[in-house]
């Protein structure tokens, strides 16, 4: 059975449209917090870093922002340290490298990690919608923009040898 997600519509092996039933809204959510639970007990990160949903310029629906508050909570009780990031830090760190808009972005992360390179979509034209392969971008995004937010530790001269 395939699952066109846009639409939220299922269709059998036959696609016809009388086949067709439409999935309730809440199927296959809780899936993906026990996806990121699990990721966590995998992967067992120091720290998880994650989009600010409280930031003035997010457009995560409600519904994204309890499941991201959820899987917070949960790394915070596996003992994982846990921090967000808005967008707009992100364009300002980003700023530095010269990428001013998203696309720029994954270019200048493309340029970093060639592994990414092959996953970086074509520029976007106005009437085009965004490609799904940019959320990888945005992820990824997070990370130096958490390494250049942070305070820099102050560093202790080292004693001098006594001889």
């Amino acid at each position: 059975m395939d699952t066109d997600w846009q639409s939220r519509t299922k269709y059998s092996e036959g696609g016809s449209q009388d086949s067709r039933q439409v999935c309730p809204p809440w199927k296959g959510w809780s899936s993906n917090y026990t996806k990121g639970v699990e990721q966590i007990r995998h992967y067992r990160p120091e720290i998880l870093v994650q989009e600010d949903c409280a930031g003035h310029r997010s457009r995560r629906c409600p519904r994204i922002q309890r499941l991201l508050d959820q899987i917070r909570t949960r790394a915070v009780e596996a003992g994982v340290k846990s921090r967000s990031v808005s967008l707009e830090q992100v364009r300002r760190v980003f700023l530095t490298f010269g990428a001013e808009a998203k696309h720029q972005i994954a270019q200048a992360i493309a340029g970093q990690l060639p592994e990414l390179a092959q996953h970086l979509p074509r520029f976007r034209k106005p009437w085009m919608s965004e490609d799904y392969r940019m959320a990888i971008f945005d992820a990824v995004a997070q990370a130096p923009t958490y390494f250049c937010s942070r305070p820099l530790r102050s560093r202790e001269t080292p004693a001098p040898l006594s001889s």
